[in-house]
């Protein structure tokens, strides 16, 4: 039986809801009081509430009057022990003084006819969320009167002053909000507050205050309320997802890192004050009511200060020829058993799931010889319709993010993986893969290397190991490459053809718009065309075509005797479409793409040897990588374009960024 419905695990124990306090939606249990002093029960019900999977564990209050139980118990920093004549009255006064935290909603009953909870201890816990509740409606008032004050006018005439230092000072407040039970979303939160002062702004991280508690609306509105914050930013979460908690009225950045269900099923719900920055989803964005003006593509940032080439001290759980970091060990198969299981989809609608599957492994078959990609959303949307969904573009998004997109993400890492892990056991060479699960994976257990730390051990271990593997169906973007290269290390990363597609039509757009005279004009039309020997751009981009090889979708340029000249072709991208910026290209860090990359077995077999022979090979590709990487993708450019995003799109006008400002020295120190 499960410990949140109330129901017996133990059979001396239950786990009950205090009369008058109420229980939250998703069935979380927030902590539990426990007025009993022997160990046995302490232990059993710390068994019956384990922590939630985001590693959220309910805070247990032990009420020991008597003083019986020993202060050095091992209880795994869970619970909260009050000792003495004085124990309720001190549990009661604790959390007062976190009346911004959820309250304990639960006691455990021990059922041998003892009461299982004092009167005085529910009282003051009811006198306490009605505490609460008065507390938030004052907050939500304050803060609603004060914004009814302001308008975009107002915001655009404070940013302006924060530029030109007409308001006193030269700093902006950020509000950056987080949580404590999370991962890499918690050290990405860390890294731009550390990024915003350096730049001599004043930031804050809003988080649960310890391990164990759970933040109420309070918390929010009290730091909004105190701070009066320029600018609000939360990653993975849109203002209004936050309920009263964050209301309207301040800027407001959604800081998008992944593809999370309720991205997709918001209808014209942001403000004029709402910005989204990451990877963004466009149509989901539009349909949620951001214009263009407020979304940015800036899909990867990576701490400066915790990835640097300094060099790491020898270690030999790092060291190895090729090395790979991702929690994510569940394979194809088990991924599609999960989803079948947590879906709720009813048995008659699996047989159109496990066909998606198919479609999709035919996808991914194709990966390194056409635009595969953009055949994910059909098999989305051919999903839909099979279940009974058709035309509806929220279930096409949701299957698309929630199972089409993750499951060709599985397919493509565990093949790399299956290649990498040939390879080596074939050339003698070691391969290590760090992670949580790969110790129960059916095929790669003897590569499993235990997780790591982010921080520095990941920093060693790029360094250390000869070339760390990535491979994803986003391609060459992500922040695991710019981490390696950035720490010392060699990212060698599986490829797509949609990525080099990209790549070329990026290039063949800048020689456009770089505005490069004639050399000749075609008749009839007098169409401008260049010869390619006179320019190294077009040199270039003729041998990277050559080696990319056959173009099924056609090129939006045509060579013809020696010259290059520019076509239309609707299936590429309009050829009006401005550039997209250093930071949003896949390939931007690296010098030579093809050497940086592969897409078959023998290229991963390739550029793993050159990398374990450790030479000149190695080191050139980890000093360029980790220079372009820096210059694109480090933190303290991601947020300084953020703030002159938001200052742009509150009409802020100026010739100096409000992100490179000079900050003052105490502010560096």
């Amino acid at each position: 039986m499960s410990a949140t419905d109330g129901s017996a695990i133990a059979p001396d124990i239950r786990i009950d809801t205090i009369p008058g306090m109420s229980r939250g939606v998703d069935g979380r249990v927030r902590g539990v009081v426990v007025c009993r002093s022997e160990v046995e029960v302490v232990r059993r019900v710390l068994a019956m509430v384990p922590p939630a999977p985001d590693g959220q564990a309910a805070p247990i209050y032990v009420l020991d009057r008597d003083g019986r139980l020993p202060l050095d118990s091992d209880w795994g920093g869970r619970v909260r022990l009050f000792q003495g004549p004085e124990a309720d009255a001190a549990f009661l006064a604790s959390r007062r003084s976190r009346i911004e935290c959820a309250l304990p909603e639960c006691v455990a009953t021990v059922l041998d006819g003892d009461a299982p909870l004092r009167a005085e201890i529910a009282s003051g816990l009811r006198v306490l969320a009605s505490e609460q509740a008065a507390l938030a409606g004052d907050l939500s008032r304050e803060l609603a009167d004060r914004a009814a004050r302001r308008g975009v006018d107002w915001w655009r005439d404070r940013f302006a002053a924060i530029v030109d230092g007409s308001a006193g000072r030269l700093a902006g407040k950020v509000l950056v909000i987080t949580s404590r039970y999370s991962t890499f979303i918690r050290h990405s939160a860390e890294d731009l507050v550390a990024s915003l002062r350096r730049l001599g702004h004043e930031a804050i991280l809003l988080m649960e205050p310890q391990d164990g508690e759970t933040c109420t609306s309070i918390a929010y509105l009290q730091a909004i309320a105190s701070i009066d914050p320029d600018l609000i930013v939360q990653i993975n979460f849109p203002r209004w997802m936050m309920g009263p908690a964050v209301p309207p009225g301040w800027p407001h950045v959604c800081w998008v890192q992944d593809a999370m269900p309720h991205l997709f099923q918001a209808a014209n719900a942001a403000t004029p004050l709402d910005f989204v920055i990451g990877h963004v989803y466009r149509e989901a964005m539009l349909r949620a009511g951001y214009s263009s003006e407020r979304m940015l593509e800036h899909p990867v940032c990576v701490s400066e200060s915790k990835f640097h080439r300094a060099a790491a001290r020898p270690n030999l759980r790092f060291d190895c020829d090729v090395a790979y970091v991702s929690h994510r060990s569940e394979t194809p198969e088990a991924f599609v058993s999960r989803f079948l299981r947590e879906s709720g989809l009813p048995a008659h609608a699996h047989p159109a799931v496990h066909a998606a599957r198919h479609e999709v492994d035919a996808v991914i078959s194709r990966w390194a010889a056409g635009p595969a990609a953009i055949e994910l959303p059909g098999v989305a949307a051919s999903l839909a319709r099979s279940l009974g969904r058709g035309g509806d573009p929220k279930a096409s998004d949701l299957l698309l993010y929630r199972f089409v997109r993750p499951y060709a993400e599985q397919l493509l890492r565990h093949e790399t993986l299956d290649w990498a892990a040939e390879i080596c056991r074939a050339g003698g060479l070691k391969l290590r893969l760090f992670g949580k699960g790969w110790e129960e994976h059916p095929t790669l257990r003897e590569f499993a290397s235990g997780p790591l730390e982010h921080g520095d051990d990941l920093r060693q271990c790029y360094q250390l190991a000869a070339a760390h593997l990535h491979a994803s169906i986003e391609g060459c973007g992500h922040q695991r490459i710019a981490e390696c290269a950035m720490s010392g290390g060699v990212p060698l990363c599986r490829r797509s053809w949609a990525d080099f597609f990209y790549n070329d039509w990026i290039a063949s757009r800048e020689f456009v718009l770089a505005g490069h005279p004639a050399d000749v004009y075609l008749s009839p039309s007098r169409w401008p065309a260049h010869f390619v020997a006179n320019h190294v751009e077009l040199l270039q981009l003729v041998r990277n075509r050559d080696r990319m090889g056959p173009n099924p979708a056609g090129w939006d340029h045509t060579y013809l005797q020696g010259l290059y000249a520019q076509v239309e072709n609707s299936k590429c991208k309009p050829h009006d479409a401005p550039v997209p910026p250093r930071n949003a290209r896949t390939l931007a860090v690296f010098g030579d793409p093809f050497e940086a990359t592969f897409c078959s077995r023998a290229d991963l077999e390739d550029r793993i040897m050159k990398a374990a022979e450790r030479g000149s090979w190695r080191e050139q590709m980890s000093e360029g990588t980790a220079r372009r990487a820096t210059e694109c993708v480090g933190a303290a450019r991601f947020a300084s374009r953020m703030l002159d995003f938001v200052s742009a799109g509150l009409g802020v006008t100026r010739s100096l960024p409000m992100g490179a400002y000079a900050p003052p020295k105490e502010a560096v120190a």
